[in-house]
Order: C-alpha cells, then sequence, then structure tokens
C-alpha cells in the first residue's frame, strides 16, 4: 500500500489529517523514514506509516507528545532487533524489525503495548519506560499486575491492525465503486 495523506486522513476518518502527517515530518518526528518527495508531487507513505499512524495517533490521545511515541517505537524495534541478532542492533534493524513486529501478524494472538511512565503531582510525565509487547489477554493481566509505575498506557496493537485493514478496504471499494460509475 502507497498512499499520499490526503488517503490516510480519509482511512481513519480524519483522525490524523494530512497537516498533522506533513507536521510530523518537518519536526522529524516519524521512526519510519520518509523518502524525499519529489518537487511538486505529494509524499508518499507506506502501510507501515499508516500503522505509525494510527498508533501515534491513539497513544498521543492517551496523553503521550508524539516525541514520545516516537521513542516507544524505537525501543520496541531496538530490543526486537537486538532479540533477532543476538544483542546488537543497527537503526536500519530496527527499521526492518518494526516491518516484521509479530503484533503486526493478524493470525497472532490478540497482541498489546503496555507503556509505563512516572509521573508529577500536576500529572506531567517524568519518566517513560519502554514499550512491553505482550500476547494474550491473561499475559497483560499478569504483566500489567508486576508495573509499579504510578500510572501505565495499553493500546491493543491487534485492534490497530484490523482497524486499517477495514478502513482500507472500506476506502479501496469506495474507490472501485467510483471508478465502476
Amino acid at each position: 500500500m502507497i498512499c499520499e495523506a490526503s488517503t490516510i486522513e480519509k482511512i481513519t476518518n480524519g483522525a490524523i489529517a494530512a497537516k498533522t502527517l506533513n507536521n510530523w515530518t518537518n519536526r522529524d518526528l516519524w521512526f519510519m523514514p520518509l523518502d524525499d518527495a519529489e518537487r511538486g508531487k505529494p509524499r508518499l507513505y507506506t502501510r507501515y506509516h499508516v500503522i505509525e499512524a494510527v498508533i501515534a495517533s491513539r497513544l498521543m490521545r492517551a496523553g503521550l507528545t508524539r516525541e514520545m511515541v516516537k521513542s516507544a517505537i524505537e525501543g520496541r524495534c531496538i530490543s526486537r532487533a537486538c532479540g533477532l541478532n543476538g544483542g546488537a542492533a543497527w537503526e536500519s534493524d530496527a527499521v526492518d524489525a518494526f516491518k516484521d513486529l509479530p503484533e503486526f501478524d493478524p493470525n497472532n494472538a490478540e497482541a498489546f503495548w503496555i507503556i509505563a511512565q512516572d509521573r508529577d503531582l500536576e500529572g506531567g510525565v517524568v519518566r517513560q519506560g519502554g514499550v512491553i509487547a505482550v500476547q494474550g489477554a491473561k499475559i497483560l493481566g499478569e504483566k500489567l499486575a508486576e508495573i509499579t509505575e504510578i500510572a501505565c498506557v495499553v493500546l491493543n496493537v491487534s485492534q490497530v491492525i484490523r482497524d486499517i485493514n477495514a478502513a482500507t478496504e472500506e476506502f479501496n471499494a469506495a474507490v472501485r465503486a467510483a471508478d465502476d460509475e
């Protein structure tokens, strides 16, 4: 899937505006590398950019900043790459790991990300832990019981993938219907 920012805006029913995607690009807030847009042509995004954008949108609604989201994704991918490479990982390994995260496979068990945080008395984030990826609701409950930080955010990554797949199919069906007219 290769698409423009306007398509991502449509797929997410306006939850992620094209202007927001451009802002993230200008502020270097994407984990997944972006190709430079040709002069006068719209920037193109891959399926992995759509996944990152939806994850970012949902985590930002839960109170994380875009910088925190990028850091969390980066930490998850470096951890995965290190596990695959026996302890050492380059930036390119982390990018490849994002494309192959088991939680993005709809055939796997329900997958969640837990992001633990320490907060100050006013509710501001003082320290953010890394992403703990778990599969299955039982394991999610066990992991949450172990967390000692004051707050944590749980994201159902499997639901993100289902939502993207459904919205993409719906969008593609509408495009095919418009082409048939």
